[in-house]
């Protein structure tokens, strides 16, 4: 009876939603090439009651240092949590859509291009993410983004947009990049950036929770 009673008041356990997430892009090139400059945003919708969602939008651009020659780029997806992601992304280059095909045996994305000789690209990338509840009882939220790759960015920004009736407080942000934190936004610039395989991690108490 005791158990029954347990049950009734208390239900199954949930499994916690998977955190469903990308990064920065990454090529591989016959030639030596620069990243100019990176940048990612962030848009946090504000229904952040287990149903926002955030709009991430990434574009790179690159300078070729050498001749004609095939560009291989792949963009990550993970998953914490069971199972394969299988978000949507969308990517151009040089403003022409491409064709992404998952890579053999893993849930990333593949496509090529070409790098024209001594030539500037723009490779730029957009998908959504759906919040996942975090923290004690499930009163946070949070979202994730890979720093993927070693190669240096001679600039990078980032930045997370939100409504001032979105985040409770002051949203935590992890690494320590110095990012800069405000009402409306949380913003970090650096040069001669390494990314470093980091994930960068927003967690923030969603008003009413």
């Amino acid at each position: 009876m005791f158990t029954t009673l347990a049950l009734l008041l208390t239900g199954p356990r949930l499994a916690a939603a998977p955190l469903d997430y990308s990064g920065l892009p990454t090529i591989q090139a016959a030639t030596d090439y620069r990243i100019v400059t990176e940048s990612v945003e962030g848009v946090v919708d504000p229904r952040t009651r287990g149903t926002g969602t955030v709009d991430y939008t990434s574009t790179t651009v690159y300078r070729n240092l050498g001749a004609v020659g095939a560009v291989t780029i792949t963009i990550p997806r993970y998953r914490l949590g069971d199972g394969t992601p299988d978000f949507t992304v969308i990517a151009t280059w040089d403003n022409v859509k491409l064709n992404l095909k998952p890579v053999v045996d893993g849930a990333s994305l593949t496509a090529t291009a070409t790098f024209t000789a001594q030539g500037t690209h723009a490779l730029r990338v957009s998908y959504e993410n759906v919040l996942v509840k975090a923290g004690y009882g499930d009163t946070q939220r949070k979202t994730s983004y890979q720093l993927t790759g070693n190669h240096p960015v001679e600039l990078f920004t980032m930045a997370y947009r939100y409504s001032t009736k979105t985040a409770f407080g002051e949203p935590t942000m992890e690494p320590d990049l110095d990012w800069q934190i405000g009402p409306k936004g949380i913003s970090v610039r650096k040069q001669n950036f390494e990314p470093g395989g980091r994930a960068v991690i927003l967690e923030f108490y969603p008003f009413g929770f």
